[in-house]
């Protein structure tokens, strides 16, 4: 799964040198900093990380599949590796999901201060 983690590191840094989500989701680990730049006070950061290993359950397979789809026509429109067509169809055969060695790995970043 080593590739596929490649695959998606790659393809949020292309996709991040221009404006939109991938560059908005690469912006989480500067949160802090942009709301004590602002003025804000009492600022804090907490960090959760998401986990899922195979087999995935029924709604984080669905969900991640949508998921993959998505980033996989955004990649191959990037014109970024081949080995993305394997992500774009949620429902397809040999989907990198349905590996018994299949792991999803995400982190959601929450930033808060006060004035």
């Amino acid at each position: 799964m080593r590739a596929c983690r490649d695959l998606f590191t790659d393809s949020f840094r292309t996709a991040g040198a221009t404006p939109g989500y991938a560059r908005q989701l690469l912006r989480s680990r500067e949160l802090y900093r942009h709301l004590k730049s602002a003025g804000l006070t009492g600022v804090r950061r907490r960090t959760v990380l998401i986990e899922h290993h195979a087999p995935l359950p029924d709604a984080a397979r669905e969900f991640y599949a949508i998921a993959c789809a998505q980033l996989a026509r955004q990649a191959l429109d990037l014109g970024l590796s081949a080995e993305w067509q394997r992500f774009a169809d949620p429902a397809g055969p040999r989907h990198p999901l349905d590996d018994a060695d299949a792991c999803i790995s995400e982190d959601n970043v929450l930033a808060v201060g006060t004035e």
